[in-house]
């Protein structure tokens, strides 16, 4: 039945709509008008007229715009002699709770006590009897769980950001995780989806940002796909091979100490020149092994090293500029002299 013959039917069983005594009839919303707030109503003709919302105080309210289409109840007030809408009329819900279980519709079936709230864009609360919260923002869900005392976020990727937050800048004061996107380089607010390929590239990312260093970031770490701020894939500067996981911490002169992981599994550490006290590792009550399958290999102007024991099979060459001691250990006892050859 069209609007037109749902108004019809309303006038023929329209018997008296004059002061309190006058019953509900059937209108149609036509248009809506977000700048005054008011819609045009199809009855016995057209009128425009106050929407009816939930709730509307002077500083809070609950507000709903009508679609076009939606079915109204009016009066007539018999102090204004103005029509009204007092409620909406809408016969479609029982189809859509049964298309639920289908996966055809968004409306699910309610037990008391419970409330849903959906727009037209699917952007839906429910809040359920067991005291849980279901959000959702299209193909975007968050639950919060009180049944398992837990938060869920389901999405293509997460993204938390701090109010200092700059786009404009790039990375930066954020977390990233899931599919690797980055702001488009001449459009900031449009998003952009990395691939490789048909497969999106995943990556954790964490950075804090400030203004007293140069470039702008204090440190940053990155882990999966590691793409930089343009959306270029990093490669580890020992191998030349795409990096796994980047991590950088900046001075206050701008250098940087990083570590870095390849696809292949190598890692590398590289300090800056302003780390004057360099690298230390310390095991005080255990043991520290180096092993390698083919060269181990260090290079230093001066080289202390303080044992009281020394267990070894094999030679130990400490050559400094070609001169130096070399030292071998073997099972019957310890030799030094120069060189060898």
């Amino acid at each position: 039945m069209s609007w037109l013959q749902r108004i019809r039917r309303s006038e023929r069983d329209l018997q008296d709509t004059a002061g309190p005594q006058g019953r509900p009839y059937l209108g149609i919303v036509t248009a809506y008008n977000p700048n005054t707030d008011k819609c045009s109503v199809a009855h016995f003709h057209e009128e425009s007229m106050h929407v009816l919302h939930p709730y509307q105080g002077p500083n809070s309210w609950i507000r709903v715009a009508p679609e076009t289409g939606s079915g109204v109840l009016l009066t007539e007030r018999w102090d204004t002699q103005e029509n009204e809408i007092v409620g909406y009329h809408n016969k479609h819900a029982e189809r859509g709770i049964e298309q639920y279980s289908e996966r055809r519709d968004v409306r699910r079936p309610l037990n008391q006590g419970e409330i849903e709230i959906n727009s037209n864009g699917y952007a839906q609360t429910y809040h359920d009897n067991r005291g849980n919260l279901h959000l959702r923002g299209g193909l975007v869900w968050q639950t919060l769980d009180n049944d398992n005392l837990c938060i869920e976020s389901k999405a293509p990727w997460h993204h938390r950001i701090l109010s200092s937050h700059n786009s404009i800048m790039g990375l930066g004061d954020e977390e990233r995780f899931g599919t690797v996107t980055r702001p488009a380089i001449l459009s900031p607010a449009t998003t952009i989806f990395k691939t490789a390929g048909i497969l999106p590239l995943k990556e954790y990312y964490r950075s804090l940002a400030s203004l007293r260093i140069p470039g702008g970031l204090l440190v940053e770490h990155h882990e999966g796909d590691v793409v930089d701020r343009l959306g270029l894939p990093v490669l580890a500067t020992m191998s030349g091979a795409p990096a796994r996981s980047v991590s950088t911490w900046y001075t206050e002169t701008g250098a940087s100490a990083k570590q870095q992981i390849d696809s292949l599994g190598n890692m590398g550490i590289d300090l800056p020149p302003t780390a004057l006290i360099g690298f230390n590792l310390k095991a005080p009550a255990g043991n520290m092994f180096l092993s390698a399958g083919l060269v181990a290999g260090m290079s230093a102007t001066t080289i202390n090293m303080k044992t009281t024991g020394v267990w070894a099979t094999g030679a130990i060459i400490l050559d400094g500029l070609n001169w130096g001691t070399h030292v071998h250990v073997g099972p019957t006892g310890t030799t030094s002299g120069p060189l060898p050859g």
